[in-house]
C-alpha cells in the first residue's frame, strides 16, 4: 500500500479525501482513510495534515503530525475514518517537513524544532501512546534522516546538524549554503552524507 497525507479541502465542511491520511492500493484506489474530527476548522485555518508524510512503524501502526502540532497514532490497516485515531497528543508547534523512523521511535521536524518520540504499547488492552524522547528547539529544521545512530538535519537557513539518536546530544554542527526550498532533504549512502548546499550537492565522508 501507499500512504499519503492530503492538504486543505473546499468546501471546508466536507471531507472528500482532503485533510486526511489515505491508504492507497497499487492502482491508487482509496482503501482506508483517517480524518481528524475537527477537519472543518483545520481546513478553514490552513492547519491541514499535508505538511508532513505518514510514518510507518512496526506492528502496522502509522504516525501523522500536521500543521496544528497534534500527533495522531493510527492503525495502518484500518485508518479509522473521521475521528478514528488510536490516540492523539500535542507534540509540537506544528509539523513541517518530514520524519524518520528507527524501530518504534519517530523523529520529526516542526516549524522551529526537532523532536523524537517513542510509541509504547498500550497497557491492559489500552491504546498505544506517545512517549517524548528528546527535542531540540530553535532553528528551521528540514526533513531529518537517521544514519549511523545519528539524526542528521539540514536547516532551511543553512545549517547541518547531527544529533545522537539515543539522547539528542549534538555531535556535529556546521554551516552550509542556504537552499531555496522549505524542505531541504539530505541522504546517506554507506559512510557518505549527501547534502544540498546552495545550487549544488556536497558529499561528506565519515558519518
Amino acid at each position: 500500500s501507499l500512504y499519503v497525507a492530503t492538504g486543505n479541502g473546499t468546501p471546508y465542511d466536507q471531507v472528500d479525501d482532503s485533510d486526511s491520511v489515505l491508504r492507497l492500493s497499487p492502482a491508487l484506489a482509496v482503501e482506508s482513510l483517517f480524518t481528524p474530527a475537527n477537519f472543518e476548522a483545520l481546513s478553514a485555518g490552513d492547519q491541514d495534515l499535508g505538511s508532513t508524510e505518514p510514518a510507518l512503524l512496526p506492528g502496522g501502526l502509522a504516525v501523522q503530525v500536521g500543521k496544528q502540532g497534534v500527533g495522531y497514532l493510527l492503525n495502518g490497516t484500518r485508518l479509522g475514518g473521521t475521528g478514528g485515531e488510536l490516540t492523539s497528543a500535542d507534540l509540537c508547534e506544528g509539523g513541517f517537513g518530514g520524519d524518520a523512523v528507527d524501530g518504534d521511535t519517530v523523529v520529526f521536524s516542526c516549524y522551529s524544532s526537532l523532536h523524537a518520540v517513542t510509541v509504547i504499547p498500550g497497557q491492559h488492552g489500552g491504546a498505544p501512546q506517545f512517549s517524548p524522547r528528546w527535542s531540540v528547539s530553535g532553528g528551521s529544521p528540514g526533513p531529518p534522516i537517521i544514519a549511523g545512530g545519528v539524526v542528521w538535519d539540514v536547516g532551511r537557513k543553512g545549517t547541518l546538524s547531527g544529533y545522537r539518536l539515543s539522547d539528542g546530544k549534538l555531535v556535529f554542527s556546521g554551516r552550509t549554503a542556504p537552499v531555496d526550498t522549505d524542505f531541504p532533504s539530505l541522504s546517506a549512502s554507506g559512510s557518505r552524507l549527501i547534502v544540498p548546499e546552495g545550487d549544488h550537492v556536497v558529499s561528506y565522508l565519515g558519518i
